[in-house]
């Protein structure tokens, strides 16, 4: 069996189809057809719900005509276990459902929603987790909302899976945006749970691609990266737009070959966005390659200072100038309830994450 592991998709702006969508992933989508099975992570609601009451300085969302490009994609399913499937709460959320089922689309990581795959004599379930430190919109409560991650959870759920002989597929929307390089945290987390399992983990969140590592019989691709997206508008937060650069237009495609429930191959095939011709594969092994081997070094100063470079560069980038006239313009509603709730989120990060991996 093969399966196709993509990054970041959002369905707006040059990706929805009013835009011309369709010529820039009809030949990727064709590319895709020669998987057994294709997942991504989605990261807008499909819905035509306007107004929002979720505190976040970016809300994302897409017209439910989109989730024809999903098709397109040859997708199969999507995690929703993200920090902005809830941007336009549970009635966004709903419609999103609604319009993966009218097309054919299976989706988890939300609702206690997950995949149990049988194919071709393999067994795979499929889980997606949202890390508190993204600052998801509406954790899991009364069997509503995205799925936290939590060490526990993930040790228990791996435990499961072992016991009913699935390979374990972690769909996780972790780490810091905008860097080729995993958090400390992260690599802990994963050397924690490795130590008696079977599972692959598909990353995204970061917009940036990040390493891949073998560890005993697991694959971990910290984070693919956007496979497609465009320029970021806030509807509620003026001013405020996060574009798109070169770094965020590479990704790669994780390609896995499972034969009785063990990975015995995999690729990244590289992939870059376009400013004229779309999506196409390129080239990326020498980038992704030094990104991975320098994983293994991330307790050295090198490794940090590397990554602290990087995030203070891209953010600098992100918010531009921050003079008086830009710290009023923030001050509303929704970017003084998004500084609340990351503090709460800091707070249920240590307990569900960092004091279990020290």
């Amino acid at each position: 069996m093969k399966i196709a592991f993509l990054g970041d998709i959002g369905l707006i702006g040059e990706y929805s189809l009013s835009n011309g969508a369709y010529e820039r992933i009809i030949n990727i989508g064709n590319f895709l057809k020669d998987f057994d099975y294709v997942v991504a992570n989605l990261e807008t609601p499909l819905t035509k719900v306007n107004h929002s009451k979720k505190c976040k300085s970016m809300h994302l969302k897409s017209n439910p005509v989109n989730t024809k490009i999903l098709n397109l994609l040859n997708i199969n399913a999507v995690t929703l276990a993200n920090n902005h499937i809830f941007d336009y709460g549970t009635k966004g959320l709903d419609e999103t459902i609604k319009h993966l089922d009218i097309n054919g689309i299976d989706y988890f990581g939300v609702n206690n929603k997950s995949i149990h795959l049988d194919y071709d004599g393999n067994k795979i379930h499929f889980s997606g987790y949202c890390c508190y430190s993204t600052n998801g919109s509406q954790y899991l409560n009364n069997k509503i909302g995205i799925h936290p991650l939590k060490f526990s959870k993930i040790n228990e759920q791996l435990k499961i899976d072992k016991e009913k002989k699935y390979l374990s597929v972690l769909s996780l929307h972790w780490g810091d945006e905008h860097t080729n390089f995993p958090n400390p945290d992260q690599i802990n987390f994963v050397s924690k749970i490795s130590e008696n399992a079977n599972f692959l983990i598909h990353g995204h969140h970061t917009h940036n691609i990040q390493g891949v590592q073998k560890i005993k019989n697991n694959l971990v691709a910290y984070s693919l990266g956007n496979f497609c997206f465009d320029d970021c508008i806030s509807p509620f937060v003026k001013n405020f737009v996060v574009k798109k650069n070169d770094e965020n237009r590479k990704s790669f495609i994780l390609s896995v070959e499972i034969l009785d429930n063990k990975i015995t191959k995999y690729d990244t095939i590289g992939i870059y966005d376009d400013k004229d011709m779309g999506i196409i594969t390129k080239n990326i092994n020498n980038e992704l390659n030094y990104i991975s081997n320098n994983i293994y070094n991330y307790k050295q100063k090198k490794y940090m200072q590397l990554r602290y470079n990087q995030i203070q560069t891209n953010r600098r980038e992100k918010f531009s100038k921050r003079d008086l006239r830009w710290f009023l313009s923030k001050l509303n509603y929704y970017s003084i309830g998004s500084k609340v709730i990351l503090i709460l989120n800091k707070i249920r990060y240590y307990f569900a994450i960092k004091k279990n991996i020290k």
